[in-house]
């Protein structure tokens, strides 16, 4: 009894240890910002937007979360400096047997995620048509936001209705840039050349001198 008292009990803190260790890597993963439609200008956000970033919302059909062929919805963040976006779910729908666009999402001037023109039954929309709101994934490059950028998301009907109701972007802080230096002083190294013993750390791999990758604790040498 004591041997099976103690080993239910060992495998029931590596069970505590594994659902701890999930849910930092969970956290790791991201934070999510969730952007409603309310009106044809207006919208409300909820889950985590970056502290400082705000977002506004336009479309040019009158009807709301409605976009018909010729008309576009537009949605705006700004604040997402020194962030990468790694997911964009939009929540949307079509007609029952119709709906076609397309949608680009350009970050400074670079496109991160596009879908072509396409009909929503398309598998790069939904892979069918649908009356209830369904989420459409759509693949996002990797790119550092810098100051200055705003992230544009807009989505384009060219034929009959597509219906969007929320925006949903995950994103991540933007992950220090690798340093690199020589660890070896001395003028054999190439001293006075790039990423050397006495200047600075160096961003590019190679420099003048054999250069090794800098960890945090090496911040204190310059």
């Amino acid at each position: 009894m004591k041997f099976f008292y103690k080993r239910s009990l060992g495998v029931f803190f590596k069970l505590a240890m594994l659902v701890v260790v999930m849910g930092v890597g969970v956290k790791g993963w991201g934070q999510t910002a969730i952007y409603t439609v309310a009106s044809t200008s207006t919208l409300t956000s909820s889950g985590t937007p970056p502290s400082g970033s705000t977002a506004t919302y336009s479309q040019t059909f009158g009807t709301t979360f409605q976009i018909t062929g010729g008309n576009n919805a537009t949605l705006t963040l700004s604040g997402y400096a020194g962030y990468r976006i790694t997911g964009i779910v939009l929540n949307m729908k079509s007609n029952t047997s119709s709906g076609t666009g397309n949608m680009t999402t350009i970050a400074g001037s670079t496109t991160i995620s596009s879908i072509a023109n396409n009909t929503f039954a398309n598998a790069a929309w939904n892979g069918a048509y649908s009356t209830t709101y369904v989420n459409v994934n759509p693949s996002v490059i990797i790119y550092d936001i810098v100051s200055g950028n705003n992230v544009v998301i807009t989505i384009a009907a060219t034929a009959n209705s597509l219906f969007i109701q929320s925006y949903s972007i995950t994103y991540v802080a933007t992950p220090a840039a690798t340093k690199y230096w020589d660890v070896s002083p001395g003028a054999s190294n190439g001293t006075g050349g790039t990423g050397t013993w006495g200047t600075t750390f160096s961003s590019a791999a190679a420099g003048s001198a054999s250069l090794t990758t800098a960890i945090s604790a090496d911040d204190a040498i310059f």
